[in-house]
């Protein structure tokens, strides 16, 4: 087996790792429920697609036929995740995505064992949620002694996708969590924090995104929080289906993406740096597809995996205009 099977290649972001994925001459096959437009896609790039839903349990089994590996690009993830997942582990693929939504992370987390078992890896998060944030908690870890706490904040820069709307939907409604002493609570009375980016301290919100599962896992951090800052006009609000693909790419130049962390030790001792990349719908292809080119060749370890924890704290890094700044405690 030697394929690359991305799952939602016709989407806004699915296509841009499609045409990364074609470009580093990787074994791509296409695949999604939308046989018009995958066809259109598959002669524009000259690749085979397969068409198929995922509704339906168990998939059908010929659908994942000679892949080493699927990169699931289809939201909203709480539908695609779980049914692609386990085909993956009936078949013995290794699985990666895309996704932001920390109720993804909770399944692959919980599947673990039962991949391990059947010697599969379930790698989510491997494009900008949560490539450059997972890097940048593994690199302050490792500038502390005895980590305690962990606190990130994410700023959102530029329009939104549809996709990534409805995804922040689905993380809203996961309510606020936490991680303390190295469990998920409930904490629906959190509050805003402030944190700089780079241009003076700005209000962040608490939300729980993916890295309350990655971090832990990655650093061993007890203590983790979770925030984003988000422009009164980065939003969308109303019908989320009527919102276009995605920003144009000069939109995108026109936006870089930023996050900022901070770890505290058992000693009193605090490490703050921020991570600096493209815009994150830039960012995402490059690193998806710099990440299952390192799974086709070979790197994988069974069970539930992070990024940092996989290809090392400098991977985040490996993309193109990305650098980790130190700050002053």
């Amino acid at each position: 087996m030697s394929g690359l099977l991305i799952y939602g290649a016709t989407g806004y972001t699915g296509r841009m790792v499609a045409e990364q994925a074609k470009a580093r001459g990787l074994d791509v096959v296409l695949g999604g429920r939308d046989a018009a437009r995958l066809a259109a896609l598959g002669a524009a790039l000259d690749l085979p697609y397969r068409v198929f839903g995922v509704d339906a349990a168990p998939l059908p089994g010929a659908m994942l036929d000679g892949c080493m590996a699927v990169l699931n690009c289809a939201g909203p993830f709480r539908l695609t995740a779980g049914p692609l997942m386990q085909a993956c582990i009936a078949q013995g693929i290794h699985y990666l995505d895309i996704t932001a939504e920390i109720g993804v992370y909770r399944l692959a987390e919980a599947l673990g064992a039962q991949a391990a078992a059947a010697g599969v890896m379930l790698l989510p998060g491997v494009g900008w949620d949560v490539v450059p944030t997972d890097c940048l908690a593994l690199h302050l870890a490792g500038r502390v002694a005895q980590p305690q706490s962990l606190r990130i904040a994410l700023q959102v820069a530029g329009a939104m996708s549809r996709g990534s709307a409805i995804s922040a939907g689905e993380i809203v409604g996961a309510g606020l969590l936490a991680r303390v002493g190295g469990e998920l609570v409930a904490t629906p009375a959190a509050q805003p924090a402030m944190f700089d980016f780079g241009e003076g301290p700005v209000s962040c919100a608490p939300l729980s995104f993916g890295d309350l599962v990655t971090a832990w896992h990655s650093t061993g951090i007890p203590d983790i929080a979770m925030y984003v800052h988000v422009p009164d006009d980065a939003f969308p609000t109303g019908d989320l289906s009527q919102l276009p693909d995605g920003p144009s790419a000069a939109e995108r130049a026109r936006h870089g993406a930023r996050a900022v962390a901070e770890v505290s030790g058992a000693d009193g001792s605090r490490v703050r740096a921020v991570i600096e990349t493209v815009n994150g719908y830039s960012y995402t292809p490059l690193a998806a597809v710099a990440a299952a080119q390192q799974v086709m060749a070979g790197v994988h370890r069974p069970g539930f995996e992070t990024p940092a924890r996989l290809f090392g704290a400098g991977f985040a890094e490996t993309v193109p205009g990305t650098r980790i700044l130190d700050l002053p405690a």
